[in-house]
């Protein structure tokens, strides 16, 4: 009960909190390598780091086909920094269980540090698609979305969350800022719109359409409004480079979603 309850913690961000449950966990089951794992994780110690990365490489020798341990090692090597062993971890836990959210989850947390932001959407998305309670990856989504500046993406994302979690204060807090933000996008969708109405040709206006309606998650619209400034202008480097972001934000979120 304690791990559980440190692990809702943790997905509520509340780090003391997560870690006075592990603990708690942890004094009365010492050999609770799922709560010995996530405490190291939060502690970042390195005593305890390679602690629990022994007991771990003990287990696996016993037991080499379980994946929740391949996932745990994954996450004391990443914790480590030890990033292509991390990775390599997790895909032993697919290898053992394809549909095993976390690990997916943990990928996507791998490609966010290497700043592959948009390779990280498909795997928070796969870690939703096989693990829909997963409070961590909603957040990690929802944050991912902010930084690509998908403000609707963003949004829904953190309806869901707070759905699952209503008593989950920041996460209520942001969906608030985000709502207010999305409404300020539509009016500027909406001025822009009657822009290239008035001057179709204009390749700025076209530009900063297709932006906008990247952050509204309207990638179809968009990737046209990109072609049609490249049509005009072909040498605008801008849009040149903005139609293959959002293509490939675009084919990440189709194939996480798939």
């Amino acid at each position: 009960a304690y791990t559980l309850l440190g692990e809702i913690s943790q997905a509520l961000a509340r780090r003391r909190e997560a870690c006075t449950y592990f603990e708690a966990a942890l004094r009365f089951d010492k050999s609770d390598l799922k709560a010995l794992t996530s405490y190291a994780v939060l502690q970042r110690g390195n005593e305890v780091l390679v602690s629990c990365r022994e007991r771990l490489e003990t287990q696996l020798d016993e037991h080499p086909t379980w994946p929740d341990l391949h996932f745990q090692m994954g996450q004391i090597l990443a914790a480590e920094g030890k990033h292509k062993e991390a990775v390599a971890s997790y895909m032993e836990a697919l290898r053992f269980n394809s549909s095993y959210g976390s690990a997916y989850r943990g990928l996507g947390d791998l490609y966010v540090i290497q700043r592959k932001n948009t390779q990280a959407i498909e795997f928070y998305l796969k870690a939703l698609h096989y693990q829909p309670g997963d409070l961590l990856a909603y957040h990690a989504l929802s944050r991912l979305y902010r930084a690509l500046g998908l403000v609707a993406p963003a949004v829904n994302v953190l309806e869901e969350l707070v759905a699952r979690c209503p008593h989950h204060s920041p996460a209520q807090q942001e969906l608030l800022t985000l709502r207010e933000a999305l409404e300020l996008l539509d009016d500027e969708i909406r001025t822009l719109e009657s822009a290239v109405e008035i001057n179709p040709d204009f390749s700025d206006n076209l530009c900063n359409l297709g932006d906008a309606y990247t952050r509204r998650g309207l990638f179809d619209k968009a990737v046209s409004c990109f072609k049609r400034a490249l049509r005009f202008n072909p040498d605008l480097m801008s849009a040149k480079e903005q139609l293959l972001r959002v293509k490939a934000i675009r084919e990440r979120i189709q194939r996480g979603a798939g």
